[in-house]
């Protein structure tokens, strides 16, 4: 046999090898045995992703699953439809959700889903509903959370977070990190009906883009909080708001991009000089479209329409906010210090610019 042969034959080989993990992972399913026939068959989520090895696929029949979910190594977790149906929910158990853990800050969590320092490789979630309704807690502590990613790698696509509300506190989805800086994305999912939407914290990387995040239901709602030590990259989402759009704070870094932001007394509120805010649309907002209190962060190429105040500075003489695009305003620029010259376009501003 030829040196050439040889080769394609090892290339093919190795093609396989490598490919057999994804083709024969293990698949069991959840629900009625009439779904998903010739697989094995569990009768809640939680004894499934105990029972299957890593890798697995847990397939969700559509229906209603009351459960508190806790995961601790790869798998890929996944609603499928069955006929004419394609949803399965995760709901609180009979009597409401109970405390299950706490965040590195010491808060007690009332988790649904909980993805916890999960071992052999990502933990990927997709095409199901996590529903708070029930969730019968009134107070602060514990906070009613949706999905909780614990130093935990993974995707989350395609998911329904609605309802994790009733106390003011709670949040649809909370990504955290440790000792192995995970990476965790959230795309093309839907988050309504609870107090906070997406938020992210400690050593952590989040990637969150193309998701529909309403919170506008809540007193004081917050759609994307960026907190100390994550790094993030926040684009393509649409936000309704009640108070706060997006809000990276301090120490986190990364970019808030592409985003469109509606409502809400400031549409983006940043004391991150590391998170840079560029080309987002905001609309509506009823105190400032953006609002900083930091010197360097950069505030570039951003639409905003329709506010009380187009941009903040709260007294900071920040030089990077610039080739910003500024129509219908009381006023453009707020509380700017004398003498910082930044380049910004403003149409119908009764005030374009006023000083500290």
């Amino acid at each position: 046999m030829s040196q050439v042969n040889l080769r394609v034959l090892a290339i093919a080989a190795a093609t396989i090898f490598c490919l057999s993990g994804s083709l024969f992972a293990v698949s069991v399913a959840v629900g009625p045995a009439s779904c998903q026939p010739g697989l094995v068959h569990f009768p809640t989520i939680q004894a499934a992703v105990t029972a299957v090895p890593p890798g697995a696929n847990v397939l969700l029949c559509p229906g209603s699953y009351p459960e508190q979910i806790h995961i601790t190594q790869s798998i890929t977790l996944r609603g499928v439809t069955v006929g004419n149906s394609g949803q399965a929910v995760i709901v609180p158990p009979p009597g409401g959700l109970t405390t299950n853990a706490s965040d590195e800050f010491g808060s007690a969590l009332a988790l649904q889903v909980w993805v916890d320092n999960a071992s052999g490789g990502p933990v990927n979630i997709s095409n199901l509903v996590v529903d708070g309704t029930g969730n019968g807690v009134t107070v602060c502590q514990p906070v009613i959370t949706g999905m909780f990613y614990e130093n935990s790698a993974g995707t989350v696509n395609h998911v329904a977070f609605r309802n994790q509300s009733g106390n003011n506190c709670g949040e649809a989805f909370l990504a955290e990190g440790g000792s192995a800086s995970p990476t965790v994305t959230i795309s093309d999912s839907n988050i309504h009906n609870t107090d906070y939407g997406i938020f992210s914290q400690n050593q952590v990387t989040l990637i969150a883009k193309a998701n529909n995040v309403d919170v506008s239901s809540a007193a004081n709602g917050v759609a994307i909080t960026l907190n100390d030590g994550s790094t993030n990259t926040v684009s393509g989402n649409v936000i309704v708001t009640s108070f706060w759009g997006i809000s990276p704070v301090r120490s986190a870094t990364g970019s808030v991009s592409s985003n469109t932001v509606t409502g809400g007394f400031y549409g983006i509120i940043t004391s991150s000089d590391g998170v840079s805010i560029t080309a987002n649309k905001v609309f509506n907002s009823t105190g400032a479209g953006i609002y900083l209190t930091t010197p360097s962060v950069s505030i570039q190429n951003n639409d905003i329409a329709h506010a009380n105040v187009g941009i903040e500075f709260n007294c900071v003489a920040n030089p990077n906010v610039i080739q910003n695009t500024i129509n219908e305003a009381q006023t453009g620029l707020d509380q700017v210090p004398i003498g910082l010259a930044v380049t910004n376009t403003f149409f119908n501003a009764l005030s374009q610019r006023v000083g500290c």
